[in-house]
């Protein structure tokens, strides 16, 4: 299956590039676009037309850029883009009915971390495909076989028959981060002052409890612990490969919480 993913990218994206890893493993061909800001969603259009995806990933993570990504999606259906449209990312995660409600050309939500959930539901979607090519503006709702398959995938959201949103369990945190493919690094890495710029994470979640972050609701409602750290000599390793063999000079962690508390949580 040729899978398009596409996110923000104006310091990286690292959840793109954890996907596209996981999909690859998995035998799919997978492309990378950017869409760092609204003035690059001509050329989203365009390359999509050059690369004919069986599946459209999003990576929506900031909520001032849910308006941009809608507009992409309804682009991409005005210029007969019939693959199944799939959001993600803190803001699905957090109102995936509302998503399904209030945006027709998207078709499926995955909740959470999407390694294992994308990948699934693509084998889903390669066996069974979504039926109809929808008109602009017009939503699709999930039947028959693949009904049956999307139901048993933990981790989404769909139109159910009728319309109505309908939601699987969510799939519980993966406990050992190293276990994941590690991201894919793509084409040449962004350049800060000259120097080759890489970012890497070494923790997902957050040991606080803020009641106004999207960090703490991207969390909740799953099973799993709330931080997660990866072992120190698998980010040095990776940060040691990045450095030999991608001429990165400059890490940036993106991790949600840097610091630990003291004594440890």
């Amino acid at each position: 299956m040729r899978v398009a993913l596409i996110g923000a990218a104006l310091e990286d994206n690292l959840s793109t590039r954890y996907l596209a890893s996981s999909l690859r493993e998995a035998g799919h061909e997978v492309r990378l676009l950017a869409f760092g800001e609204k003035s690059e969603l001509t050329s989203v259009v365009t390359e999509l037309s050059r690369f004919p995806a069986d599946l459209v990933g999003m990576s929506v993570a900031f909520q001032h850029r849910y308006a941009d990504f809608r507009e992409l999606a309804a682009a991409l259906r005005a210029a007969v883009v019939s693959a199944p449209i799939v959001w993600g990312g803190h803001i699905p995660t957090a109102r995936p009915g509302r998503i399904l409600q209030s945006c027709p050309e998207v078709d499926v939500v995955v909740r959470h971390d999407g390694e294992e959930t994308i990948v699934e539901l693509a084998e889903a979607l390669e066996a069974h495909p979504l039926s109809g090519v929808p008109e602009p503006g017009a939503a699709r709702h999930v039947e028959g076989p693949l009904l049956v398959s999307l139901s048993n995938i933990l981790g989404l959201a769909f139109r159910l028959p009728g319309g109505r949103p309908g939601a699987t369990d969510p799939r519980p945190a993966t406990p050992d981060l190293d276990t994941l493919a590690k991201p894919a690094r793509d084409g040449r890495l962004q350049r800060h002052a000259g120097l080759g710029f890489a970012p890497v994470l070494g923790s997902r979640g957050c040991w606080q409890a803020c009641t106004y972050g999207s960090i703490q609701t991207y969390h909740r409602g799953r099973k799993g612990s709330r931080v997660r750290l990866r072992a120190p000599e698998a980010v040095a390793t990776e940060m040691a490969n990045l450095y030999h063999h991608h001429d990165a000079r400059i890490f940036c962690f993106h991790d949600e919480n840097f610091f630990m508390p003291k004594p440890a949580r």
